[in-house]
């Protein structure tokens, strides 16, 4: 009588442990999917875009870099013109000097 009782509890057991590994395959299966429709390129690139619209220290670099590389690239363009006078050179890195500190200096106070 008493192995009757118990190989009642182990065919449970095993019932219970088949059901619950075929929801724990299911759950599996389903974040296999979500984990490989986000690895996508496209929607890397647009989880990406959705990051920067919502970082406002990431667009306030970009926007002192953007400043910083239009500066210098507008006093190169200059300077380009008569690269040899010394004069010219003093003035342009005395400008370049001054237009990093004031961006540096005006970091916060730029538009976000």
């Amino acid at each position: 009588m008493k192995i009757t009782n118990q190989n009642d509890v182990l065919t449970e057991r095993i019932t219970y442990l088949k059901s619950r590994q075929a929801h724990e395959l299911q759950l599996l299966k389903q974040q296999y999917d979500i984990t490989l429709n986000n690895l996508k390129p496209i929607n890397l690139i647009k989880s990406t875009f959705q990051e920067f619209k919502s970082s406002k220290e990431l667009k306030s670099n970009l926007i002192n870099g953007a400043v910083g590389i239009g500066t210098n690239f507008l006093l190169s363009k200059v300077m380009f013109l008569s690269p040899k006078n010394p004069l010219k050179n003093i003035l342009y890195n005395g400008i370049r000097y001054v237009a990093n500190n004031f961006t540096r200096k005006n970091q916060k106070t730029l538009p976000q």
